[in-house]
This record gives C-alpha cells, structure tokens and sequence, in this order.
C-alpha cells in the first residue's frame, strides 16, 4: 500500500512538472447576435479570468470564468406587438468554459486553438413600446436563466499578453415565447488577457 501511495505521488509530481501553469485575467468587448431572424443584438463589454494547464505534448486544458454586461437596440415587426416597438435586452451572464487547445509556438510567442464547451447563467429581456401614449409597458419576454453550447477560439500570447477571440453558440432556446423566432446565442468576443505565469 505504501509503495502505491509512493508511485502515485511521484506521478502527481512528474505531471505537475510537465505542465505550463495559465493563471490571469481578461477584459474586452462583446457582441451577441441571438438569432439570424429575430433581430436581437446586443453589444457590450466582457471581463473575467482563466485558468489552464499546457502539458509536454503542447496539449492544453483550460477554464475560468467570465461576466458580460451587454444590452441590445430596438427590435421592429413582431407579429404580436405594436409597429412601434421597442426591445430592450440585457445579458449580463456568468459563463464558465471548458476547452481543449493546441499550443503552437514558445515560450513567449505561442498561438492556441481551442475548442470546448461553456455553460451560462443570467439572462432577461423585457419589450414596450414606444407608440404608446399612455407610456404602459408592452409584453415581457421571458428568458430560460441558463443556457449551455459549445465554442470555438484562438489565443495569441507575447509574453504575458494575450489576444484572445472567441464564439459561443448555445444549444438552448433562451426565449420560447419569441414571436419572432428561435433564440440562442451567438457570442463573439475579443479580450486582451494577462497572464499570471508563463
């Protein structure tokens, strides 16, 4: 029993030794496209940080976290609203991703594609509209709270800056009621991230 618990150990370190700690932070901005019919956009800003590992064979494990903070324009012609309407859209969401990426390059010059899966938490949206005089509320547009889907990106690292880009595209539809359509997001981002260790 010792001498498993010995091995196992030794092979904790030799694999800990083997692979590139990836710790740091990142902001940028954001742009959301829920669907190609239904004209909900939104545009906004992204921050979070990312943790990962590149192992010997330049295989990478990576994950973090992310908040986004975007809001959306007008949204016109929906079969069930007034001609004068306004949709105001507001995702500020929590995302948490898990990606597998190949390094490409050094130490301090390295480009990784990656692909993966996120899954997010936070969405609302809410309609009016603006033709009417009594100022009322028009009908709300409830969105599901959590979504999930897969991404793909690449990260551009100089040192310990890195360029990193990125699009999610989810699985769910976040709004059934929707007259206009199937709602799922479709993220891109483009963040400057500095990283902790290299």
């Amino acid at each position: 029993m010792k001498r498993l618990i010995v091995l196992l150990a030794a092979m904790l370190v030799s694999s800990a030794a083997s692979a590139q700690l990836l710790l740091g932070v990142e902001g940028g901005l954001s742009v959301n496209n829920y669907s190609k019919d239904n004209g909900l956009d939104c545009n906004g800003w992204k921050v979070g940080a990312y943790v990962g590992y590149t192992f010997r064979s330049h295989w990478q494990l990576q994950s973090g976290i992310g908040y986004y903070g975007n809001r959306m324009g007008s949204v016109k012609d929906w079969s069930d609203l007034s001609d004068f309407t306004r949709a105001e859209v507001y995702k500020n969401t929590l995302t948490v991703p898990v990606t597998v990426g190949y390094k490409i390059g050094g130490r301090f010059v390295s480009v990784t594609p990656k692909v993966g899966l996120y899954v997010g938490f936070g969405h609302n949206a809410k309609t009016f509209s603006i033709g009417d005089i009594t100022g009322s509320e028009g009908k709300e547009l409830k969105f599901s709270s959590t979504d999930c889907g897969m991404l793909a990106g690449i990260d551009l690292a100089v040192w310990r800056l890195q360029l990193r880009a990125a699009y999610e595209l989810g699985f769910v539809n976040l709004a059934k009621d929707n007259p206009a359509g199937k709602t799922r997001n479709g993220s891109f981002t483009l963040t400057l991230g500095f990283s902790l260790f290299r």
